[in-house]
């Protein structure tokens, strides 16, 4: 199958896929708006029963340990702050919608969405390590392989022929996606989420996280953070494919980064030892 048919199919089947909700899109737009406030998206917030539980259950969660049980969003949202506001709401709007139809197991889909919240909080402690600020690197990490879940629903068997022949040939999956489909996730979530009219801030680390590119002056940054933090993660363990494929670390990621060797090891071992928070995180959000 060549990557214009590809192409052509996405292209024809995201209007089919579902959409945002408009709760969704509306709270990325207080929480992207630097006037915006937790008095805002409370408001926004209380009409939906699903996801003012959901937050409720993740304020009491292990994860953040509060010593007294939070049972209103007025306390709960500016306790376990905006991001995370906002990667439930993501989980919700995105990945409920986008899981359900494909032809992987519910246990393939978990492990893919751990990696994803693990992989975006990753990005967030390094960003603060490292003093870089970046508004968008959270929701951009959480969505970086959102064009699997599009494979997963829309060419269930081309993406398990993906998956199987990379524990067969010893590939990376997004080789054999460029191999079988003409392009890998990243172009294909890259499309959607131009359907979906993200800023381009985000969709070019999602873009190019499988490739060299540097994307543009805007987005360079997280791209780089993306791209360490997926394959940190993946030799960690935390990813959804059975087989760890050797994927090395761009030495031009490092170098833009200011991340040497040093500090490059003690990362990796504080989020090895994130990795239980970020399963009881992602246990209490679904």
């Amino acid at each position: 199958m060549q990557a214009n048919e590809i192409r052509a199919r996405i292209e024809e089947v995201c209007d089919d896929l579902p959409k945002l909700p408009a709760v969704v899109t509306k709270l990325l737009a207080i929480i992207d708006d630097e006037n915006g406030t937790p008095e805002q998206v409370v408001k926004v917030l209380e009409p939906d029963p699903a996801l003012t539980t959901r937050i409720l259950r993740v304020a009491n969660s292990a994860y953040y340990g509060f010593s007294q049980s939070i049972h209103e969003l007025r306390r709960a949202v500016p306790l376990i702050g905006l991001d995370m506001v906002r990667s439930l709401a993501l989980s919700l709007g995105v990945v409920g919608g986008l899981s359900a139809g494909g032809g992987q197991t519910d246990c393939y889909l978990d492990g893919l969405w751990l990696h994803s919240l693990t992989v975006g909080n990753g990005c967030n402690a390094l960003a603060r390590k490292l003093g870089f600020r970046s508004e968008h690197i959270f929701i951009t990490a959480f969505l970086h392989d959102i064009g699997k879940l599009v494979l997963n629903r829309t060419f269930p068997d081309e993406f398990k022929a993906c998956l199987d022949e990379s524990g067969r040939r010893g590939m990376a999956v997004f080789e054999l996606e460029r191999e079988i489909m003409g392009m890998d996730h990243g172009e294909i979530g890259a499309i959607l989420l131009e359907k979906w009219q993200f800023p381009e801030i985000i969709i070019q680390p999602v873009r190019y996280h499988h490739t060299r590119e540097t994307g543009n002056a805007a987005s360079k940054i997280d791209l780089a953070m993306i791209r360490v933090l997926d394959i940190l993660c993946h030799k960690l363990g935390v990813r959804a494919e059975p087989l760890e494929v050797e994927v090395p670390l761009y030495k031009n990621d490092l170098e833009l980064l200011g991340l040497d060797r040093k500090t490059l090891l003690e990362f990796t071992e504080e989020l090895k030892d994130s990795i239980e928070d970020n399963r009881s995180l992602y246990s209490a959000m679904t």
